[in-house]
């Protein structure tokens, strides 16, 4: 969806308490150490190397930065020794970022890794069904979790713009090459460039990926999305297994083997139409590149 010029527009990280936003959304924006929007995909793609905003060179020309970052976490309750998870390795290449997961797991196609978190009428499996227990608890455990950290806050419109379906992805800074990803596949609405008036009307993704190690969806799954659907406020994905594939994940691996090679965020050729938001491609990178070193 394109903005009018006389449309009135804000900043969203300067001014997103001004909008609707549903009230948990709101408290774990309020409680978070750090929150920040990206202007552009050069900004998510320094955020994805842990580095600051304009600090590297995007040029295809450079040939000298092989950066390499990990996207490391820790178990919610621990803060060291055997806690610390390595969930991704993001290296810098010439044309953009790929992105390797460690765990074999996380390279697969799961087909079942999509569970319902509510009540509602539904012909598919449902949280509760699967792992005896409601989904409530994990679900706050999930924001509870996100407020201690450092967070990315990516609007966007899922499905084609002129839809306008309000969404926001929130995502711990340390996995910033995932909103990076989501925004070359389904756009992002730049930081300035946010309507005065934007509802989330199309959903809220919450990326939480340490719970995957320690809730019972992980014990029985290696990976689980447990889906909130729409009431009378917007519908909310909570992720703590791991980022849901195709809808929710934008740029994965699409081989069920586990020798896939590594997601890969790329720039698009000269000759491509003219760059937009989203105009950015993404593409496997080669098997053999896959090893990390």
């Amino acid at each position: 969806m394109t903005t009018a010029a006389s449309d009135p527009v804000i900043d969203f990280q300067a001014a997103w308490a001004t909008l609707d936003l549903p009230a948990h959304v709101r408290e774990v924006l309020s409680a978070a150490p750090l929150v920040q929007t990206p202007e552009n995909r050069p900004q998510l793609l320094d955020w994805a190397l842990g580095r600051s905003t304009g600090t590297t060179d995007w040029t295809l020309g450079n040939r000298d930065d092989h950066g390499v970052y990990e996207a490391v976490f820790h178990l919610p309750g621990n803060s060291n020794g055997a806690s610390r998870i390595v969930e991704a390795v993001i290296t810098k290449a010439r044309n953009g970022l790929a992105i390797n997961f460690p765990d074999p797991a996380m390279r697969r196609r799961d087909p079942d890794a999509m569970v319902i978190g509510d009540s509602l009428p539904t012909d598919k499996p449902t949280y509760d069904q699967r792992f005896g227990e409601p989904f409530d608890n994990t679900r706050q455990q999930t924001l509870d979790w996100l407020k201690t950290q450092e967070l990315v806050a990516m609007p966007f419109y899922a499905g084609p713009d002129a839809l306008g379906y309000g969404s926001l992805l929130i995502v711990p800074r340390q996995a910033a090459f995932f909103a990076a990803a989501l925004a070359d596949l389904q756009g992002m609405i730049p930081r300035s460039q946010v309507p005065e008036n934007f509802k989330i009307t199309g959903g809220v993704l919450f990326v939480a990926p340490p719970f995957r190690h320690t809730t019972s969806a992980a014990a029985n799954s290696s990976s689980t999305t447990a889906l909130s659907r729409i009431r009378k406020s917007s519908p909310t994905t909570s992720i703590p297994a791991r980022a849901r594939k195709k809808a929710s994940t934008p740029c994965s691996s699409t081989s069920a083997s586990a020798k896939a090679g590594p997601l890969t965020i790329a720039q698009p050729s000269p000759s491509s139409r003219p760059m937009r938001t989203n105009s950015f491609s993404c593409t496997k990178a080669p098997a053999a590149a896959a090893k990390v070193r």
